[in-house]
């Protein structure tokens, strides 16, 4: 006598259990989409087509199990409901990332005319007479100055 097997079905019913937890992950997961889509519709419309595609692909999976129930698909054929909600978990998936995905645009850099030695250094004291000052306020520095100082000597 085979005990292993199950009594009075043609599925195990842990077997079925699985597929019916499947089945709610499944729906689950297009419900999620389809809402991120619609949220996400209102900037751009092209969501609209991707949550329709999601509702569409929602009721093939529903005449699936339908047709599973009534009889029309033979139990032996549990392999092919799990084919059809695992093509359409990942496309809830892409949907769902579809929806947040976005575009960074590169914007190309302004090039300006070039600024050269349009900043001034700090000093520990008030301004001297020396080379870098060339009057009481004015503190750039005289690259081509022949001193013995250093820019360094004024900070």
């Amino acid at each position: 006598m085979d005990v292993s097997g199950p009594i009075y079905h043609e599925i195990s019913p842990k077997l079925l259990f699985a597929s019916k937890l499947y089945g709610a992950l499944t729906a689950a997961l297009v419900g999620l989409s389809i809402i991120f889509c619609l949220i996400k519709g209102s900037g751009n419309n092209y969501m609209y087509l991707v949550a329709t595609n999601m509702i569409i692909s929602g009721i093939v999976g529903l005449v699936m199990i339908w047709w599973f129930k009534s009889g029309a698909l033979g139990s032996d054929k549990l392999w092919f409901l799990v084919l059809v909600a695992s093509v359409i978990i990942f496309q809830s998936i892409t949907a769902s990332i579809y929806a947040f995905h976005v575009v960074e645009t590169l914007t190309p850099p302004t090039l300006g005319p070039a600024t050269l030695g349009t900043t001034t250094r700090p000093t520990k004291g008030p301004p001297t007479k020396g080379p870098l000052t060339k009057g009481p306020l004015n503190l750039e520095f005289d690259y081509f100055s022949t001193s013995e100082m250093t820019p360094f000597d004024y900070l």
